[in-house]
């Protein structure tokens, strides 16, 4: 089709990086969970730290993983890697140059 040029190999450089995030993010929450614990301490009367109360939290990974997310399916698009993006993708269509265009390219042989 001769749609992608060299210019294009930055924006798949950045995607690909960005893929290695995602990638990265969801191995890291696949071992540790989506959560962890969270504990907010007071000083009790007798001096003692204690737990005044627990809470679960998502892990900042999945904040990561989301936004990596978004930012491949994005370079994706914009290189018609989706199946939408590639519906919308008009390429002219590879030409065989005629009789006339040959002439006027090389020249009359005689």
């Amino acid at each position: 089709m001769g749609i992608m040029t060299a210019a294009d190999e930055q924006l798949i450089a950045l995607g690909a990086d960005r893929l290695a995030d995602y990638v990265r993010a969801s191995l890291y929450l696949r071992e540790h969970g989506d959560t962890y614990e969270s504990y907010v301490m007071v000083d009790g009367e007798d001096g003692e730290r204690a737990v005044a109360r627990k809470m679960r939290r998502p892990n900042p990974e999945v904040a990561m993983k989301q936004a990596a997310f978004r930012d491949v399916m994005k370079v994706l698009s914009e290189v018609g890697m989706t199946p939408t993006a590639r519906a919308r993708l008009k390429a002219a269509p590879d030409r065989v140059p005629d009789e006339l265009e040959d002439f006027l390219r090389k020249g009359r042989t005689a």
